[in-house]
């Protein structure tokens, strides 16, 4: 292969890595289809010139000795602007369609849930009040499906959860809880 050759084809271990890094990239952050190319071509652009200041080990079986080279200058990428508000955004449903009684449609990417928070939070890296802000919604707007919400409560009033032991409608004196005679107060032993 000539030098000019080998100077327009690509090297096939930077492409694999250029696309490992790139799908990891875009799978945790929202990029434009315009800035992708300039993305891939900066990752690119990076790994040759890293490539290009490590010598490459002799051979294949043995480890080669670590070389420490001074780290090029190299433009940062972008900004995530997985957090920039835009106003041309098009949800993936309509708003009006997005709550059901057993399941929320995420806006993002029409996803449904059950609890969109945590979703929200694992695949876009948003808070509630950022995704509300984000796509103008109401500060009301649930985060939880109607029905779940509903099964979730009945379970804990099944279980009695919020109440203080035996009288629900205890009232708490100067900041404390009156202990029942029958009930062993835990802690230490004073004499």
């Amino acid at each position: 292969m000539t030098e000019s050759a080998s100077v327009h084809e690509p090297d096939t271990q930077k492409v694999e890595q250029t696309v490992t890094i790139i799908s990891a990239y875009v799978g945790h952050n929202t990029v434009s289809a315009e800035a992708l190319p300039d993305l891939i071509r900066s990752v690119y652009a990076t790994l040759d010139t890293l490539s290009l200041s490590q010598p490459a080990p002799e051979k294949p079986g043995k480890a080669a000795t670590p070389c420490v080279a001074p780290v090029p200058d190299v433009t940062p990428a972008p900004p995530a602007p997985e957090k920039i508000v835009s106003q041309d955004r098009t949800p993936a449903v309509p708003i009006k369609r997005s709550v059901f009684p057993d399941y929320i449609v995420c806006l993002e990417d029409g996803k449904k849930t059950k609890m969109l928070k945590s979703y929200l939070q694992r695949h876009f890296n948003l808070t509630p009040e950022e995704y509300r802000a984000r796509w103008g919604l109401p500060p009301e707007y649930p985060m939880v499906a109607p029905n779940y919400s509903a099964q979730r409560a009945a379970i804990a009033k099944r279980n009695s959860l919020g109440r203080r032991g035996d009288d629900t409608n205890a009232t708490l004196s100067s900041g404390e809880a009156d202990i029942p005679s029958d009930r062993k107060v835990r802690g230490r032993k004073t004499e």
